[in-house]
């Protein structure tokens, strides 16, 4: 079962504030979802072969890339051969 302090610890972490009324709804919340899955582990899995792999994806197709030039010619800002972006911190 979750409880109010584990909600509140989760919170924290995610740098929520939550009021008094929300720490309960989603303990609520949080626990009756866990309660699922507690029915999904009665579900049998279902079986399969595993002996060989199989490949679902087509086969790569090696082509030549685009010449930097070109492509940095596309970009409002480069700096030694690289994308320049602006900062984020």
């Amino acid at each position: 079962m979750v409880t109010e302090k584990d909600v509140i610890s989760v919170a924290s972490l995610a740098d929520i504030t939550l009021t008094r009324e929300e720490e309960a709804l989603f303990a609520h919340q949080f626990t009756t979802i866990l309660r699922y899955f507690d029915v999904l582990d009665t579900v049998s899995g279902v079986e399969y072969d595993n002996t060989g792999e199989v490949n679902i994806l087509r086969e790569d197709d090696v082509q030549e890339s685009l010449p930097r030039e070109l492509v940095l010619s596309n970009v409002p800002s480069s700096e030694d051969g690289y994308f320049k972006a602006p900062r984020v911190m």
